[in-house]
This record gives structure tokens, sequence and C-alpha cells, in this order.
């Protein structure tokens, strides 16, 4: 080898070793400086008076009856799109405190709305939550979560629904419990 492709190759080792440095210093400051993600309560755990995402429409109208309002909400976008996504229908199902999709005969949990009048529980494999759920008790089940929620401008507890999920779970939380549970897809 020649001195110049000596040199050439130590230039390139050295900024090799410049952009492993740079590449460790942005994700140790990512993570000390934007905090972990959420934490997950597994959406493939969840029930609500055994109901769960394996659910039909059958399932559903035998447990909860006839819906209040039925609808179609023609997302434009996002995971229930019927234009953007493998999927051929998607309807609404509104109750008094509760919300469903049927997305292709399947259920999704849309909205969950905690008061003393619905005595709901969402069960999970890690947790029951309810209006009398805490958020100390969230602070115990979901740390990070929990620590997000302190510095959310929006003041949403968010956790995934599984590891590699778009979708969000959020609590919303009125007096010190859980008023709202929503079911969270981006477009």
């Amino acid at each position: 080898m020649s001195q110049i492709d000596d040199i050439l190759m130590l230039s390139c080792i050295r900024n090799m070793r410049l952009s492993s440095i740079i590449t460790i210093a942005i994700v140790f400051l990512a993570l000390n400086f934007y905090g972990q993600g959420p934490d997950i309560l597994d959406y493939k755990s969840i029930s609500i008076l055994g109901v769960t995402w394996e659910s039909t429409e059958k399932d559903l109208i035998k447990t909860f009856g006839n819906p209040d309002t039925l609808f179609n909400p023609k997302y434009e976008c996002g995971a229930y799109s019927t234009d953007q996504q493998d999927i051929n229908s998607v309807t609404l199902f509104r109750y008094s405190n509760i919300d469903f999709l049927i997305v292709d005969n399947r259920v999704v949990f849309q909205d969950i709305y905690f008061d003393k009048e619905s005595n709901f529980e969402l069960k999970a494999d890690n947790c029951t939550l309810s209006n009398n759920t805490t958020i100390d008790q969230l602070k115990e089940l979901f740390p990070n979560s929990y620590k997000n929620w302190l510095t959310d401008e929006h003041r949403i507890f968010r956790l995934w629904p599984c590891q590699q999920c778009d979708g969000e779970i959020w609590l919303h939380i009125k007096n010190d419990h859980i008023e709202k549970v929503q079911f969270w897809e981006p477009c």
C-alpha cells in the first residue's frame, strides 16, 4: 500500500469512530432527556365483560345488547380506512358509556367512559382498570408512562398496546382516577 492509501484508511477509521461516538451520544441523550417510551398494556389480553379483540359482532350484541347508535365512521386515513387498508367494513357501535368498532366482524375497542353508573372494568393480564383505579396505582403499574404523564402537555397517560404498534391507549385522568380509556390510532 502507498502512503496515500494508509492516510485514507486511517481517515476512514477515525470517521467511523467519530460516527459511532456521535450515535452513542445521541442514543444516550434521547434516553435521558426524552425518557423511555410508554409502558405496554397488551391489547390482546384486554377484555371488558368477556369481550376481547377476538370477539365478533354477535358476541358483542350478546354481551351488551343492541347499540344505542350504529354508523359507518368513514375514516379517511389510518388503520380503519377501508380505502387505505385491506378491510371491507367498519361500523361503530355506540352504547351509553362505551364505543366499539366492528372491523370485518371483529371487535375493536374504541372509547370506554368510566363512571359510577357503568361499573365497567377493563381487564388485562397484569391489571384491572376502572373508575376506582387511582393515579397512585397507575404509577405502580406503569412507571414509565407515569413519568411521561407528569410532563405531557395534554395530560394524557399513554400506554402502548404492543411493542411495535403505531397506536396508543390513552387514559384520561380526572380527580386522580381514570375517567376515559381511548384507543387511539394515527392517520
